[in-house]
């Protein structure tokens, strides 16, 4: 038995629905009309204030979530790279909304990427000591301890004493 055939129009008419975000369905949209995809950037190189803009929002996105743990009485884990994705483009949705936001919705890979970069003491030449770190295992993250209050940071050293006595 033969798969049956699907016409090109039902083909990209599947594709559209499927797409996940906005900027997806718009690719697969100029596709089928011959466009060419290009970065939105010139010379596929992002400029250097929306590259610090996602960065600034990949690192709130952490802090917002690891004090939420905090406050709910948790210890405040470490939080999964795939975890900040989303909460980073809906800010971005909102600022767009509101006029404050003059690119597009950043990427999965675009955001994965900022937040690496965060943790790296590269990025902050002022201090040398980036905005989260990543102890344990690669794609977790949590604030820097040296961002924190002298109590919350501790509490931190302690925590990670006791997972380093427990593996």
């Amino acid at each position: 038995m033969s798969e049956p055939e699907i016409s090109i129009e039902d083909f990209l008419d599947k594709a559209l629905l499927m797409a996940k975000r906005d900027d997806e369905a718009k690719k697969v949209l100029a596709l089928s009309k011959g466009e060419t995809i290009q970065s939105p950037f010139k010379d596929n190189k992002p400029p250097p204030e929306y590259v610090r803009a996602v960065r600034f929002h990949s690192i709130n996105v952490i802090f917002n979530i690891w004090n939420e743990q905090v406050k709910s009485g948790g210890e405040g884990i470490d939080i999964y790279i795939g975890d900040v994705v989303k909460p980073v483009q809906e800010k971005v949705r909102f600022l767009i909304s509101i006029g404050a936001w003059k690119f597009g919705i950043p990427g999965e890979l675009t955001i994965r990427r900022r937040v690496e970069e965060a943790a790296l003491p590269k990025y902050y030449p002022e201090t040398g000591k980036p905005a989260i770190v990543s102890i344990g295992e690669p794609g977790y993250y949590r604030p820097s301890p040296y961002y924190l209050s002298p109590q919350t940071r501790q509490a931190m050293h302690q925590a990670i004493k006791a997972s380093e006595i427990l593996t």
